[in-house]
């Protein structure tokens, strides 16, 4: 462990942190006053154990020690691809992106779904779509992403017509397109980005009505 830190680049100041599993005749606090001895005099950096300029870490399991300047955070959860495969519906917001992923932190592989809005929704709505699911795909590029898109403008016309309910009608029939799609595909549920009360379609009375023909195979964030 000593050797090893001789690779490192050292600033002005450091610390050790030593992390340890299995059987050895020392603890992590030998290893951290030992090394941290041997690299304060062959560098000549002063130790800091509150802010130093860098952090060499020990990871110490059984005969093997791995020795680290730099941590990367991942995402979290579990691995992509460990739990069922499900729907998500994703729009050109945020809050069914973040449903996507959080679902996909769970263990899931999704499917995204699209529903073009015309003639209400422009063109950049799509586009944020398509934006949104590169970026998903980063978590899971090891899988050959199929995404659906259903253009919603011959619908959209009829519900123009409309005066009450036109929004809680507009969802219910894009949750029974979708639950088409989940079980042509054996999909095991539908992910959306409902948050209670943001919109007047997502109060808990009309996302109560809103549902009422799903099945339970329906997973909202």
């Amino acid at each position: 462990m000593k050797q090893v830190t001789e690779k490192f680049e050292v600033g002005e100041t450091f610390g050790i942190k030593t992390n340890r599993s299995g059987d050895h005749e020392f603890d992590s606090q030998d290893v951290n006053i030992e090394v941290g001895s041997f690299v304060e005099e062959n560098t000549g950096a002063g130790v800091d154990l509150d802010e130093p300029e860098t952090w060499i870490n020990f990871d110490v399991r059984e005969d093997r020690a791995y020795a680290f300047t730099r941590k990367i955070s991942g995402p979290g959860g579990m691995p992509v691809g460990s739990g069922d495969i499900v729907a998500a519906l994703i729009s050109g917001g945020i809050d069914s992106p973040v449903a996507a992923h959080e679902i996909m932190k769970r263990g899931s592989d999704t499917v995204p779904i699209y529903f073009y809005n015309r003639p209400i929704a422009a063109e950049d709505h799509f586009l944020r779509f398509k934006s949104v699911v590169e970026k998903l795909q980063r978590f899971n590029p090891s899988r050959d992403w199929k995404a659906y898109k259903i253009d919603m403008n011959a619908v959209n016309e009829e519900l123009m017509q409309v005066d009450r309910g036109r929004m809680v009608i507009h969802k219910r029939l894009m949750f029974a397109v979708a639950e088409k799609i989940a079980e042509e595909n054996g999909l095991k549920a539908l992910v959306t980005g409902e948050s209670l009360s943001q919109k007047s379609s997502q109060t808990a009375a009309n996302l109560k009505a809103t549902l009422k023909q799903s099945s339970s195979r329906y997973c909202g964030r």
